[in-house]
C-alpha cells in the first residue's frame, strides 16, 4: 500500500477531482464516536458565493449570520459525498486512507 502525509492528501483534496477516503468519527463534546466511515465518491464541499444579490435565495441567506466553522484551525474539512450528496464534516487527524493511500 502506498503512503501519503496530511498535507498531501490535503493537497490532493483541494484540486477539486473526485476522491475516495476512510476516517473515523468523534465528538467530544458528548464522547460518542469511532465509527469507520468508507467513502468511495467525493469531493472537498466548498461555501459557494451568491452571484446575483437581487435573487430571492440569496437575500434570504444573507438576513443572518452563521458561525464561521474555522476548519483550518479546527483541522476540519467538509466533503460532499457524490452519491446521496451527503455533506460530511472530516476532522483530517482522523483520515486513515485517501485514494487508496495509507494516511502517515
Amino acid at each position: 500500500m502506498n503512503l501519503i502525509s496530511v498535507s498531501g492528501l490535503i493537497s490532493e483534496m483541494e484540486n477539486g477531482k473526485e476522491f475516495s477516503i476512510r476516517f473515523y468519527t468523534a465528538n467530544k463534546s458528548t464522547g460518542k464516536g469511532g465509527q469507520r466511515i468508507e467513502v468511495e465518491k467525493a469531493v472537498l464541499h466548498k461555501k459557494k458565493k451568491d452571484t446575483n444579490p437581487n435573487d430571492a435565495q440569496s437575500v434570504e441567506t444573507t438576513t443572518h449570520k452563521r458561525r464561521n466553522p474555522q476548519h483550518y484551525r479546527n483541522a476540519t474539512r467538509n466533503i460532499k459525498i457524490v452519491s446521496s450528496g451527503q455533506i460530511r464534516k472530516v476532522h483530517i487527524w482522523l483520515i486513515t486512507e485517501f485514494n487508496g493511500k495509507k494516511v502517515i
